[in-house]
């Protein structure tokens, strides 16, 4: 079978034109090179180089063999090249997945840092449900999760990020501002507007009701909106609850658009995670991401 060492021994014989220069340049002996030249025409069954008093010379055979030696020669040392580049940092492409929140209020903040200190780096990020996410990546179209909520799979890897507070946020005026303490059992009797299936705030606020005994089913009733600022000008307008990022509501809440209401022994804190699929192999790339992204944690 022909290997790298039959080719790269071949291609520095001709490109030397001598098997005594060409040993030298290999650190071989020059019977070593002659025995690789002759495994290689042995190997294919045909004589590739004339060995002449003064130096060498290629048959046809020989000149069609070395035009495509020498492409596998220089892809190989491409290759080699790519990966050193790689794993120094000097260039690479990192996908990642996050979901809602962390997509648009946490990751744009340290992508700039991230490329200032790797400038030849190109890093994508997408945002999907946090559960597309899993899917993605398990199926390896993504190298990197970001998520709200902590992914209970074998498979997956997470690590804390940053802090959240999930809150509930009422309009201007709404009955429950008037009370001086709040219950969730004071909460149920208003609409709710929940999150998408799928959404970490979501499974944060369901996996605190189940602890109560609750479900959603036990408020008035609740509607079920895509993303967060449509959570948000749906309590504008109605006296309905939700239960979003406080991240995202943080704005709103400064400008007095909306209000928050502390729900008593009802605590919504959640960590932000890192998550990759820990039955492949992580890239250079991905493990400086993840340990960058650990260092700027709260």
């Amino acid at each position: 079978m022909i290997n790298y060492k039959h080719l790269i021994a071949f291609v520095t014989v001709v490109r030397k034109k001598s098997f005594t220069v060409a040993a030298k340049e290999l650190f071989m002996t020059q019977p070593a090179i002659s025995w690789q030249i002759k495994n290689l025409e042995n190997e294919i069954d045909l004589q590739l180089i004339e060995r002449k008093e003064r130096g060498t010379k290629l048959t046809e055979a020989g000149k069609q063999f070395y035009v495509y030696a020498e492409k596998i020669i220089k892809a190989h040392e491409q290759l080699i090249e790519e990966m050193k580049q790689l794993k120094c940092m000097e260039k690479g492409k990192l996908i990642v997945g996050a979901s809602t929140v962390p997509g648009e209020y946490i990751l744009p903040a340290y992508m700039s840092s991230f490329k200032d200190a790797y400038p030849s780096t190109d890093v994508v990020v997408s945002t999907h449900s946090s559960e597309s996410i899993i899917d993605n990546l398990i199926s390896e179209d993504i190298h990197i999760g970001v998520v709200g909520m902590k992914i209970i799979d074998s498979r997956i890897e997470s690590k804390p990020f940053k802090k959240d507070k999930v809150i509930m946020i009422v309009k201007n005026g709404h009955p429950l501002l008037k009370l001086k303490t709040v219950s969730i059992k004071d909460v149920l009797p208003y609409p709710i507007i929940v999150r998408e299936k799928g959404s970490g705030s979501r499974r944060t606020l369901e996996d605190k009701m189940e602890s109560k005994g609750l479900r959603l089913k036990n408020f008035a009733y609740f509607t079920e909106l895509s993303g967060n600022r449509s959570a948000i000008t749906g309590v504008k307008n109605s006296n309905s609850v939700a239960f979003v990022s406080s991240l995202v509501a943080g704005d709103s809440i400064d400008l007095g658009y909306i209000r928050a209401i502390e729900i008593e022994d009802f605590d919504l804190s959640r960590n932000i995670y890192l998550i990759h699929n820990k039955l492949k192999t992580l890239s250079p790339l991905s493990e400086t991401f993840i340990n960058f992204m650990l260092k700027q944690k709260d």
